[in-house]
């Protein structure tokens, strides 16, 4: 008899132990592979690429790699939700009575019991860690699109500091002749000397604007380096252009895109699903658990009567059973809130879409004006700029005008050429910024 009572406790326990059905279906998408990702070692021999950074970063970057760790502390507390709370208990009690009358004058007691849960608190538990599972993968992924918006809008600040580098540089260069020339012309008495330092001034300003040209290119690698993983290793060539052609989606289809590939969203209403699973495990806590066991007693007794001595044994087989009465806690708090944590969770959801067409309509506005400035250059001012050099050079080969107006027009042409750099590089930050808002490239829109 005793056998079987541990046989059907083991098989309780098994059963209590099982595994759970897992994510909900719709959050699975957000979860990433158990697979162990290997480490990323690409070749950056010949350059660092977009794509190469961006794989550094996801298998290096401490930050990104600590986040990962919370899906792990979900599963953990999965393994805690699905481990049966209560152990089976084994009693051995032993007595005799004062005064000793002998060693056969004793109490024996052998028991064990075990203590039920009845309200089904288990699968609320585990219901309650896979959401939490769900909602840790959305934050994961949510974490992993932040830190590609980040590489990319590193990556393309260092290609264009490089390049405003360069044309600080070939202003550095106009500007020393144009230095060159005045002073010639000064000797030649030519021009006054206010001219010249006129000239002097204009070239300490392109010796400091190439400086600190330097000085931010130097500053965006080391800011790179650290967002891969490579924080010291931040002088390596990077293989990138500005240049981008913009096709826009229409704005239904960029809210759309969002509202599905935004994983801020999958993890509020993972959140919401979690604080509702907790609504109906504080519910079930309410059901009071039941203790039930076996006991075994033996019990040896001596008496002295008038005809003599007499003993009396007694064995008894029995039945535990305890249930505890919910008089003064009915687990009212914690129904309270749950029911408020459910609430709340529910409302993140509103304000969370809200943001994210936010986040769209201003990465639109933003894209749409970098990208007119730009096309202004391409259409009309690159061309002008161009243009009033060309024609400088004509006057000059006529002899109309001197070389300090024509080095003007090339120092005129570097200026433009370093504005529209600048252009081109506001338009790759609002491209960043509105795939980073819709959750997907804009070509991947459908």
């Amino acid at each position: 008899m005793r056998l079987g009572w541990i046989a059907a406790i083991s098989m309780s326990a098994a059963a209590c132990s099982s595994t759970s059905s897992g994510i909900p279906p719709e959050f699975a998408r957000w979860m990433p592979a158990d697979a162990p990702q290997p480490e990323v070692k690409p070749d950056v021999s010949d350059g660092l690429d977009l794509e190469e950074a961006l794989s550094l970063a996801r298998s290096r970057n401490p930050r990104y790699r600590a986040s990962q760790l919370e899906i792990d502390l979900a599963r953990a507390r999965k393994v805690i939700a699905e481990t049966y709370p209560y152990n089976p208990e084994l009693g051995v009690e032993g007595a005799r009575a004062l005064p000793f009358r002998g060693a056969e004058d004793f109490v024996a007691r052998l028991s064990i019991s075990h203590t039920f849960e009845i309200g089904g608190q288990r699968g609320y538990r585990t219901a309650v860690a896979d959401a939490d599972i769900a909602r840790s993968g959305a934050a994961t992924a949510a974490a992993r699109l932040l830190l590609g918006a980040q590489v990319t809008a590193q990556f393309y600040e260092v290609v264009f500091l490089k390049q405003r580098e360069a044309i600080a540089g070939q202003n550095l260069d106009v500007a020393r002749q144009l230095l060159e020339a005045a002073e010639a012309r000064f000797k030649a008495k030519q021009i006054p000397e206010i001219e010249v330092n006129l000239v002097r001034l204009d070239h300490g300003r392109a010796k400091t604007e190439k400086e600190e040209a330097a000085r931010e290119v130097r500053i965006a690698r080391a800011r790179l380096a650290a967002l891969i993983g490579e924080p010291e290793r931040i002088e390596f060539d990077l293989k990138g252009e500005l240049g981008v052609i913009v096709v826009i989606p229409d704005r239904e289809r960029l809210h759309r895109s969002a509202r599905e590939n935004r994983p801020e969203v999958a993890a509020a209403r993972a959140q919401a699903l979690m604080m509702k699973e907790k609504v109906r495990l504080a519910e079930s806590l309410a059901v009071p658990d039941v203790r039930a066991g076996l006991f075994a007693e033996r019990e040896s007794a001596i008496f002295d009567t008038s005809s003599g001595t007499l003993s009396d044994r007694d064995n008894i087989v029995g039945i535990d059973l305890s249930v505890a009465l919910p008089f003064f806690n009915t687990r009212r708090g914690e129904r309270l809130e749950a029911e408020v944590e459910q609430r709340r969770a529910e409302i993140e959801i509103t304000a969370i879409m809200q943001e994210i067409r936010r986040d769209v309509e201003l990465a639109v506005a933003r894209l749409e004006a970098a990208r007119s400035v730009v096309e202004s250059y391409e259409r009309e001012l690159n061309r002008l700029a161009q243009q009033n050099l060309d024609d400088m050079r004509k006057a000059y080969e006529a002899g109309e005008v001197g070389t300090l107006q024509i080095l003007r027009a090339q120092e005129d042409l570097n200026r433009v050429k370093a504005a529209y750099l600048d252009a081109q590089f506001a338009l790759r930050l609002a491209l960043t910024e509105i795939e980073a808002a819709v959750g997907t490239k804009l070509s991947e829109i459908k």
